[in-house]
């Protein structure tokens, strides 16, 4: 028979941290959110594990060592040889939003979580299952890491590349502090000797904006692109809405996009987005603009250029604050771009360019572990697969097997 939560575990409200809150204090305070403060003594010893009781519900988290719950949330603390992290992992497969009993302030009742069926694992296939699952976490906790490292490095060299530029050898040029000689001044501040400073629409052979309609959606068809399938050098086709092939064409009538167009979000909260269109046919859906680069112009280099901070913040300028942003065509391509000669162009976007497709390729490897974490708590929560003996051997083939290297 399925064990309940009140059979490994008892749950204890937590309290206000008011008189005990002490930035020098040592002791994390937790929230619905994680911690938001410290104080100064605790009020229960880990491993347990928060869960949200009121206000913001779902999502509970693991702690060790000392910790001060807030009053919005519960602590669940083990008995005897249960495993904490094993009833973590049984809580999170949960939708405990599903446990509201209220109709204006969302919360839970401890009677409800105490009746949640956790399975039949003895402590010894808890902890297996906890090592196995905890293994995947760590691998994907590395993995944003080494994503969140890379996103730094790239928006440090794209301010690097788009005001200091490369040399033919490939190299960064001096800064203009050190090397003013190299430089000269423009609308945008200095730039190389070599560059100059034009509009978006001079680097452009041809600009059209989105049908001014919803077209209707279908299960099949040719990608429709919104402002929700982009990012900054990427379109998420998976996700796109798709159309007709007759409103397809109708959709590129004034213009059919082709590889090396870019397309730019220019409204809503996802304003300026600049993504490529690649080699799968797509149509515009409301909110984007596309843009063709001329011969001279880097398709790579100009929507980098274009989902630069600088470029970003010259599309939002005499906006002011406003919940739905919207900027027209014609005020987007009257905006200025540095224009270096074509082959400093070329290698600018393909130095970005490679470092993106590290990006890439690491976020790829970090949905495999969240798909693979998900299917590895169904089967072994469930008692589908029995977790094996040795947790070092069920960890080792637990995990996809990658030749990457951070430094590679």
């Amino acid at each position: 028979m399925s064990r309940q939560l009140r059979d490994v575990a008892t749950i204890h409200y937590g309290k206000s941290p008011a008189k005990v809150l002490d930035q020098d204090g040592d002791v994390p305070v937790i929230g619905t959110g994680g911690q938001y403060q410290q104080a100064s003594k605790s009020l229960f010893l880990g491993p347990a594990v928060i869960v949200p009781r009121k206000g913001s519900l779902g999502n509970p988290q693991y702690v060790e060592g000392k910790f001060w719950p807030s009053d919005t949330t519960f602590a669940v603390l083990p008995n005897g040889e249960n495993d904490a992290k094993w009833i973590y992992y049984t809580l999170d497969r949960f939708d405990l939003t599903r446990l509201n009993e209220a109709t204006d302030q969302p919360s839970i009742s401890s009677d409800w979580l105490y009746k949640l069926a956790l399975g039949e694992h003895e402590p010894a296939h808890q902890r297996c299952i906890a090592e196995i699952l905890s293994t995947v976490d760590k691998a994907i906790e590395g993995t944003e890491k080494l994503i969140a490292k890379h996103q730094q490095i790239k928006a440090g060299l794209m301010h690097d590349l788009f005001t200091r530029g490369l040399t033919p050898d490939g190299h960064l040029r001096p800064p203009h502090t050190a090397a003013p000689h190299l430089y000269k001044n423009s609308p945008l501040g200095p730039i190389p000797k070599e560059w100059e400073v034009v509009r978006i629409a001079d680097q452009c052979s041809d600009v059209v904006d989105c049908p001014h309609s919803t077209p209707q959606y279908t299960d099949h068809g040719v990608p429709c692109i919104r402002t929700a399938d982009m990012t900054a050098g990427a379109l998420d086709l998976e996700t796109a809405y798709r159309v007709t092939e007759e409103s397809y064409q109708k959709r590129v009538a004034r213009l059919v996009p082709r590889k090396g167009d870019v397309i730019y979000s220019r409204e809503g909260e996802r304003l300026g987005i600049a993504s490529p269109v690649g080699d799968e046919r797509v149509c515009l859906g409301q909110r984007v603009m596309l843009l063709r680069p001329r011969a001279n112009v880097d398709p790579a280099f100009l929507m980098w250029a274009m989902n630069a901070p600088p470029f970003y913040r010259q599309v939002i300028r005499g906006l002011g604050a406003t919940t739905s942003p919207h900027v027209n065509v014609g005020d987007i391509v009257a905006r200025l771009n540095r224009h270096p000669p074509f082959p400093e162009q070329q290698a600018i976007g393909s130095t970005i360019r490679s470092l993106q497709e590290r990006i890439r390729s690491e976020d790829l490897y970090r949905r495999k572990l969240l798909s693979q974490r998900g299917g590895l708590m169904h089967d072994l929560l469930s008692g589908k697969v029995k977790a094996a003996a040795q947790p070092e051997s069920a960890t080792e083939t637990s995990i996809p097997t990658t030749d990457r290297q951070e430094g590679g």
